[in-house]
């Protein structure tokens, strides 16, 4: 998945659960178009595809930036 491989290398998202939350609201809300990242944007029947990759993959910070590994901070 091209997409949520760049979420992942941009650490863009700090856990799944809220995006997933998100998710599930918008897809009660029944919309003609979803408009999710900059300039990327699909009418109503690509939606469910859309949510369908959110919610069955990990896409979530792992500890590596643009696919370099970020320094633990030290404790205080």
């Amino acid at each position: 998945m091209p997409m949520l491989d760049l979420y992942r290398a941009a650490g863009i998202f700090a856990h799944e659960l809220p995006i997933r939350q998100v998710i599930d609201r918008l897809e009660k809300m029944n919309l003609a178009w979803v408009h999710p990242m900059h300039g990327g944007s699909f009418g109503q029947n690509g939606f469910p595809n859309y949510a369908r990759a959110l919610r069955e993959n990990e896409f979530a910070y792992r500890g590596m930036l643009l696919g370099r590994e970020i320094a633990k901070v030290a404790p205080m």
